[in-house]
Formats: C-alpha cells, structure tokens, sequence
C-alpha cells in the first residue's frame, strides 16, 4: 500500500498576462526569453505534436496536422507523452471537458502544451461548472512497475485559459516524488472557485499533501 500520497494542485484566481506561444512557430512566441527557452528546449523540434481543435477536429483523425486535428481530449487518455511531445489547443475554440496529460520530458527536450492557429484569436478555453470534481487540466503520474519513469517531470503549460471550475491545472503526484521542471506561463484563471476544498485541505494539515485533503481524483 502506498505509504504517503503527493498531491500538488495549483489554483489561482489571478488573471496573467495572455502571450502567444507556439512551438510550431518561434516567431509567435511572447517574449525573447521565452524564444530563447523554446530553442534551448527543443520544443517543436523532437517528439510528436498533437493538434485538438473543438470547431474543425474530429477524434478520427490522427490529430498530427492542423488539417487532421482531434476535436475532444479523449484521445489523449491513451497517450503517454514523451520528450518534446506538443499538445496544441487552437485558439478561438472551447472545451467542456477535462484535459489529461500524462508522461514525463527532459531537461533538454520538454513537454510543450499550448497554443495554434489565428493569434488574434482569444485564447483556447476549457469552461466547465463549478463542480466540486471540476479540473480544467489534470497532470497525473502514473502506476508503473518503473518507479523512476513514472511521474511528470519537465511540463510547459502556456497561453491557455480555464474558467468556472474547482480546479484550474492540477498536478497530482499519488505514486512519485521530486517531479521537477514544472512551467507554467501566460495562462487565464476566471472563476476558478474551491472554497471548501481548501478549507478542508488546509484544515490540521498545514497544505496540501496528507491522505486527508480529499481532493478530485
């Protein structure tokens, strides 16, 4: 049996400053540092880049092209992502649904979920209800005979925004420790709402992290 469970979530009402960060396309990224990261990276240039568009997608495509993108997050629940792996949501497109992100970078060849298409576009949203199990994006570990593969290490969330949920981007290590590399920039948090979550997460335990804080799974 697992001895101590991890978890991490990150919850915010703050509202950041919305950049325009594509790895596909160094020239649409927000700043010059962020330029020179996603070089340094090799975001875009290693792995396998998947497109989701809610507007022009369908979940029987391979999702690997603009033109072949999956409308919905589902086929994601079957991938593992790897180093240099890209997730890009198109701009101007809502989800009602859950976003899973599974599977571990490199220092030197990070995951990328972020953004594609018009960059006049207000940006990709994932708009749920307010529900108490309500997570716009969960970065989950995984069960595996590997211990030393199986957390999420090296992760770039940029340029997305989540609204009217409980949790906006959840990162729960239940079976690993010491994930690292996490980066999370550009992003919209509207109506993110968990007042008796927290209030039960931070009671007799200090943070979030004990058995106790009951959090979504």
């Amino acid at each position: 049996m697992m001895k101590r469970r991890i978890m991490v979530a990150m919850i915010t009402a703050l509202t950041l400053a919305l950049g325009a960060l594509s790895p596909a396309f160094a020239e649409s990224v927000s700043t010059p540092t962020d330029k020179d990261l996603t070089r340094d990276l090799r975001i875009g240039e290693i792995g396998t880049t998947y497109f989701i568009s809610s507007s022009d997608g369908s979940d029987d495509q391979d999702g690997m092209s603009e033109g072949a993108a999956f409308a919905s997050f589902a086929p994601l629940t079957d991938i593992i992502l790897g180093p240099g792996d890209c997730v890009l949501l198109k701009r101007g497109d809502v989800w009602h649904e859950r976003m899973l992100i599974r599977g571990s970078g490199r220092e030197d060849a990070w995951i990328f979920v972020g953004t594609y298409g018009d960059k006049s576009a207000p940006a990709p949203e994932i708009s749920l209800n307010n529900n108490r199990d309500d997570i716009c994006i969960l970065v989950s570990d995984i069960l595996s005979a590997d211990r030393a593969s199986n957390g999420f290490d090296y992760i770039w969330i940029d340029g997305l925004k989540c609204s009217h949920t409980c949790l906006g981007i959840y990162f729960r290590a239940a079976y690993s420790e010491d994930n690292k590399g996490i980066r999370v920039t550009n992003c919209i948090f509207e109506d993110v709402n968990c007042p008796d979550l927290m209030r039960e997460a931070l009671t007799d335990i200090g943070w979030i992290g004990q058995e106790k804080g009951s959090l979504p799974t």
